[in-house]
């Protein structure tokens, strides 16, 4: 099935998709050199609960794609709604991605 989309809708979808692949390629490459448990739930109460096995940082990349996908298939289920509505759906995938971003890089900060 090829989703059509208007050009605007178009670049917000392709920076998500690229941000996903980014956070997919940084997430591998930090896999290898960090170590095994990281302090992903570091906003916890309890400090034994702060630290996780390396591997949930694949969460990050997942929800991002996750997201990616279905704002793709939600605006074009939806491509009936005003432009602007559309535009404004699309770049806020765009911003949630950047948030996810920063939350992965905070992560990779602490433990180094």
């Amino acid at each position: 099935m090829r989703l059509k989309f208007a050009a605007q809708i178009k670049n917000a979808i392709y920076v998500s998709a690229a941000i996903s692949i980014a956070l997919f390629i940084f997430t591998l490459i930090a896999l290898i050199w960090i170590q095994p448990e990281v302090p992903i739930f570091y906003s916890l109460a309890l400090p034994s609960q702060h630290l996780a096995q390396k591997y949930w940082l694949l969460l990050f990349p997942i929800i991002s794609t996750v997201i990616t996908t279905s704002h793709a298939l939600i605006t074009k289920i939806l491509s009936n709604l005003d432009k602007l509505v559309l535009d404004l759906f699309s770049w806020s995938t765009v911003f949630v991605q950047i948030l996810l971003s920063l939350s992965l890089l905070r992560v990779i900060i602490i433990i180094s």
